[in-house]
C-alpha cells in the first residue's frame, strides 16, 4: 500500500512503528527524524480528510465515474468510506474507478444496481467499499429532505431538486414526461412505482417487471394527484375506510339523493293553491296535498369545508 495512508495504521499502538511505509516511528529513533514522522502523519490525516469532506469531484462519464484519492492507492481497501461531489448525474448501471485501479460496480444499500439519477450532479454522495462493490450509503441531503418528501408552498416554481405536484408525469430525459423529463427523476420514479398502485400513479403502457426496467424503457409515471384536493392520511383509521398510499377519492358535487317525509300523526303540509304551513290531520283517500321539505343551511353556494389552497412540491 502507498505511504502516508491512514488505512494501513494499526489499532495496536506498538504495531505502528513500521505500519506505514511513509511514516517511521521506530524505537530509539533519532531526534532529527521525529519531525519528519510527525509531518508524515499530518499528511496522511489531511489526505483522509479530503476523502471525506466532499472536496473531490468525480470525473468520467455518466455510467463510469472516476476519482483520484490523493493517496495513490494500488488496490481499494475494504471498508474505505469516501464522500464525493458528483460531477455527472449517473446513468444505470454505474461504476466507480478510484486512482485508475479499475471500474467497480456501485450498488444501492440493498445490493442492487443504481437506478439512473441516484447520484445527481453537484450533490454529494457517501460510498463504502465492501470488498466487492462500492455501496451508495446515501446521497447527502441538504435540509434533511429525502426523495418523496413533500412540502406545501406559495411558490409557483419548484426549488432546486424538487418538482411541483401538478398532476403531470415524470420520466427520463427522452420519456416526454410533462412535469419533468430528466434522468434525475429516477429515484422518485422508483419510489412511486414501488409504493403506489398503477391506478393512482399510472405508468405509460402499463407496469413492466421493475421500476428500473420501465425507467430504462423511457416510460412515464403519473404523479399522485393533489391539485384542488385536501390532503389526508393514508391507511386504515379506526372506524374509517382504508385508503391506499397515493390514491385520490371524493367528488365536490353532492350526490343525488332523496329525503323522506312523515312519521307520526301529524306532518307539515302546504295545501295546493298556496297558504302557509300548518299542522293538521287528514284522512281519506281523496285528500290531495303537496308536501314541502323545509330548507336547511345558510344558503351558501358551496358545499366545502373552509379551505386555503397552496401548491405542493415533492423531492426528487
Amino acid at each position: 500500500m502507498p505511504g502516508e495512508n491512514i488505512q494501513d495504521w494499526s489499532t495496536t499502538a506498538l504495531s505502528n512503528g513500521t505500519a506505514d511505509s511513509g511514516i517511521s516511528w521506530p524505537e530509539g529513533q533519532t531526534r532529527a527524524s521525529v519531525n519528519d514522522s510527525a509531518r508524515g502523519m499530518m499528511a496522511a490525516i489531511a489526505k483522509d480528510r479530503n476523502l471525506k469532506n466532499g472536496s473531490i469531484t468525480t470525473g468520467g462519464t455518466a455510467t463510469a465515474l472516476t476519482f483520484t484519492s490523493g493517496v495513490g492507492y494500488v488496490s481499494v481497501p475494504a471498508g474505505l468510506i469516501v464522500r464525493l461531489k458528483v460531477g455527472t448525474t449517473n446513468v444505470s448501471p454505474t461504476t466507480l474507478n478510484m486512482d485508475g485501479i479499475g471500474a467497480v460496480a456501485i450498488k444501492d444499500f440493498y445490493g442492487n444496481d443504481l437506478i439512473t439519477g441516484s447520484m445527481v450532479i453537484n450533490t454529494y454522495a457517501d460510498l463504502l467499499y465492501n470488498g466487492t462493490n462500492w455501496i451508495l450509503i446515501t446521497p447527502v441531503q441538504i435540509g434533511g429532505f429525502t426523495t418523496g418528501d413533500t412540502k406545501t408552498t406559495l411558490k409557483t416554481t419548484a426549488d432546486l431538486g424538487w418538482i411541483m405536484m401538478n398532476d403531470g408525469t415524470i420520466g427520463d430525459s427522452t420519456s416526454g414526461a410533462s412535469t419533468r423529463a430528466n434522468d434525475d427523476t429516477g429515484p422518485l420514479f422508483s419510489l412511486l412505482w414501488n409504493n403506489t398502485a398503477n391506478a393512482d400513479c399510472a405508468v405509460s403502457g402499463g407496469r413492466g417487471g421493475s421500476a428500473a426496467a420501465d425507467f430504462a424503457a423511457h416510460k412515464t409515471l403519473a404523479l399522485p394527484k393533489v391539485k384542488g384536493r385536501a390532503l389526508a392520511g393514508a391507511g386504515a383509521g379506526s372506524g374509517l375506510t382504508s385508503r391506499a398510499l397515493g390514491s385520490a377519492y371524493g367528488d365536490e358535487n353532492l350526490q343525488t339523493h332523496t329525503h323522506g317525509a312523515g312519521g307520526g300523526g301529524y306532518i307539515g303540509l302546504q295545501a295546493l293553491g298556496g297558504g302557509g304551513l300548518g299542522n293538521f290531520s287528514f284522512s281519506g283517500p281523496d285528500t290531495c296535498v303537496a308536501i314541502q321539505i323545509a330548507n336547511a343551511g345558510t344558503g351558501g353556494s358551496q358545499n366545502m369545508q373552509p379551505s386555503m389552497f397552496m401548491n405542493v412540491m415533492i423531492k426528487l
